[in-house]
């Protein structure tokens, strides 16, 4: 597969070779190489359908030419200080325990753009949106990238900085915004990028949805999905990742999407705070979903037929999670998730996820 293709392929092989065999007509197996980096593609058909496949991986090759690491597009990622004035406003660093926390220096406000009358960090976001916008139109594919409808959600949590310690005295937004989006970019989130101390931001999320119903007074609840997400090891650098119902029966499999826009957002801080920061994450992404005859031939597939006739994870009488002995060393992570809907102002419908992480 051209190396192009390499973020987008990671833990999305099944999806992939689903929907590019029913593209072409052929039988496609897609597999990590064991020896190397990349993935290696095998394709059995006749002389038209594996014609096909080749006429697709050569448009694989001059469309798909963004890089993408972890499911997010090169020039996705964004850091903005909420409510800022200009470029020269002032940022403070506060040492924590491990990391800094940041945040504009309220009584050091840049004079010089005081005058501005255009939210500045809402000017910034779009122009992040529009261009990337540009780049889904010219790149997107809906056998490696999904949908061709966008998502937008949006996250509440707190943003961290590492590494800030040639900041720390002088800092303005301008070069603190360019220095952490910068190397937020998926070039720089490689393995060999990662060993360089780089000062590069994180954000936590925060998992409950409470607020979200009273943003809405006119909501109704309709009805709420539980599931439990499993990370099973499947190889190195390897996780699929499945999904039990709330009876825990293997119910689907997890498709990362295509970020296409990332932006963490710091919002200010208010006085005499002393509670965590509450920031947010905009994501604008292509979702990658199985229509339901493709999730069944996925859920028989080799690689995921074990989940439906042996019992992975079970309850146990005090209502934990118990996972099968084999699969102790097996299994990266097990999380928890409440999905709720509801019916808003004008019969529009919201869904707010409650995670409890790994447990």
């Amino acid at each position: 597969m051209p190396n192009t293709t390499w973020g987008a392929l990671r833990f999305a092989e099944e999806f992939v070779r689903v929907k590019l065999s029913t593209l072409t007509s052929a039988q496609i197996t897609i597999r990590p190489a064991q020896k190397s980096a990349g993935y290696i593609l095998e394709a059995t058909g006749n002389y038209l359908t594996l014609h096909s496949v080749q006429s697709e991986l050569e448009k694989l090759e001059t469309t798909c030419t963004s890089y993408i690491y972890d499911h997010t597009v090169s020039g996705a990622t964004r850091f903005l200080f909420l409510d800022q004035n200009g470029p020269s406003d002032v940022v403070t660093f506060k040492k924590l325990k491990r990391d800094f926390a940041v945040n504009l220096n309220p009584l050091a406000v840049s004079l010089a753009s005081m005058s501005i009358e255009d939210d500045v960090a809402e000017t910034k976001f779009c122009s992040v949106l529009s261009s990337q916008l540009e780049v889904f139109k010219r790149q997107h594919l809906s056998y490696v990238h999904g949908t061709d409808t966008l998502k937008i959600k949006a996250e509440f949590g707190s943003i961290y900085v590492e590494n800030a310690h040639a900041l720390v005295s002088l800092a303005i937004v301008g070069t603190v915004e360019d220095t952490l989006s910068k190397n937020a970019d998926p070039k720089n989130q490689s393995g060999q990028a990662k060993k360089q101390n780089l000062m590069r931001h994180k954000f936590i999320p925060l998992w409950s949805s409470g607020c979200w119903t009273a943003a809405f007074q006119l909501s109704s609840h309709e009805s709420t999905e539980e599931t439990y997400t499993l990370g099973i090891k499947a190889g190195k650098n390897h996780t699929m990742t499945v999904i039990y119902d709330e009876d825990l029966q293997f119910h689907d499999v997890e498709i990362p999407p295509i970020n296409w826009v990332v932006v963490d957002v710091k919002a200010p801080r208010p006085a005499r705070t002393k509670s965590r920061d509450i920031d947010f994450r905009v994501t604008v992404c292509s979702e990658r979903k199985l229509d339901a005859e493709e999730k069944e031939e996925v859920m028989k597939s080799a690689n995921y037929e074990i989940f439906k006739t042996k019992s992975i994870i079970s309850k146990a009488p005090n209502g934990g999670l118990v996972l099968a002995s084999e699969f102790l060393n097996k299994v990266a992570f097990v999380r928890h998730d409440k999905t709720s809907l509801y019916h808003v102002y004008r019969g529009k419908l919201f869904a707010t996820s409650e995670r409890s992480g790994q447990v």
